[in-house]
């Protein structure tokens, strides 16, 4: 692969048929055309996963001449990351990533990329409305069964729907996420019983490979260093609260910090339901060949000002250090 030593390379996670690969890179054009963005050559680079960011990296530092001053920059899941935790990753000085050859990661101030779509229910919506009803003998690349008439209210109640039935899974994942991440034990498998678990049982499952797995020695400073995690996790939303009664959850909290994919996956299927689509798409075709095409006449749409802000700061620093 051929790096270029003027340009700017934001490195990103997923494969070559990802959709919000060439959606980027289209979007970044427009921001720049329209001024919202300084003029700067970019390159945005596939990579299968956010652990072999730094492996590229090493690559384009090796070749490039901008990057000797501006660390890579790679755009990845929130995740379950907590807030602390991403500050701390922002504090560390470009000079470091850069003697390190590590890239500066720039993460979405939601779980994934796909959470900012749920907020376009509104939108959506009017997609839905304005796809033709088939017609016999007329080709129609994409058509419904019916016309019946939605609205963003309607699916933002089933997008609510969705988050009451998978809170408790939503819970166990980002535990362990935190499990994880504390590298305590190498492994943590999902509870058998999770529809019957509350907080106590949940604590339990979430220490419960200590016993097997530490020293007796180390299982009491272990335990504590999971109960610190399990704490932490429930301090940081109202899960306690949301278990005890699921209508209670807070939706647009929830499109923020839940499964995004899952999520739009789980709406575009009862989209499906309601309007019958023909032919049938899967939710990642209705996302890369209509809602994302609909989403580029709006750069004012939370997902596309959200690339902006990630990436203005480079590239104001670029202009500054480059193009004075």
């Amino acid at each position: 692969m051929q790096f270029y030593p003027d340009r700017v390379y934001i490195l990103i996670e997923g494969e070559p048929s990802s959709p919000e690969i060439p959606f980027l890179k289209r979007v970044i054009r427009q921001l720049i055309n329209k001024e919202q963005l300084p003029q700067v050559e970019f390159e945005v680079v596939e990579v299968g996963g956010s652990k072999a960011f730094n492996s590229m990296a090493k690559l384009i530092y090796r070749e490039s001449g901008l990057h000797k001053k501006i660390p890579v920059l790679a755009i990845t899941d929130r995740d379950f990351r907590r807030q602390q935790d991403l500050e701390q990753e922002r504090s560390i000085t470009d000079k470091k990533l850069i003697d390190d050859k590590r890239v500066r990661e720039l993460y979405w101030s939601r779980h994934e990329w796909e959470n900012f779509l749920l907020e376009e229910t509104q939108l959506i919506a009017r997609i839905c409305n304005d796809i033709p009803v088939f017609q016999s003998g007329k080709r129609q690349k994409i058509s419904k069964k019916n016309s019946i008439a939605l609205n963003g209210q309607q699916l933002d109640g089933w997008l609510g729907e969705y988050f009451q039935k998978n809170l408790l899974n939503e819970l166990v994942e980002c535990l362990k996420y935190h499990f994880y991440t504390a590298s305590i034990c190498p492994q943590l498998e999902n509870p058998s019983d999770a529809d019957k678990l509350d907080i106590t049982k949940l604590r339990d499952w979430f220490q419960s490979p200590i016993n097997a797995n530490c020293t007796p020695e180390k299982c009491r400073d272990n335990i504590a260093i999971l109960n610190s995690r399990f704490q932490n996790v429930l301090a940081e939303l109202e899960w306690e609260v949301w278990l005890t009664d699921p209508t209670s959850i807070d939706v647009e909290k929830a499109k923020i910090y839940f499964g995004g994919k899952e999520a739009f996956a789980e709406l575009f299927r009862r989209l499906d339901t309601e309007i019958d689509l023909i032919p049938k798409l899967k939710s990642t075709d209705f996302i890369q060949d209509i809602l994302l095409l609909e989403l580029e006449k709006h750069l004012d749409c939370l997902l596309i000002q959200e690339i902006r802000a990630m990436l203005s700061p480079c590239f104001n620093l670029i202009r500054e250090k480059f193009q004075r």
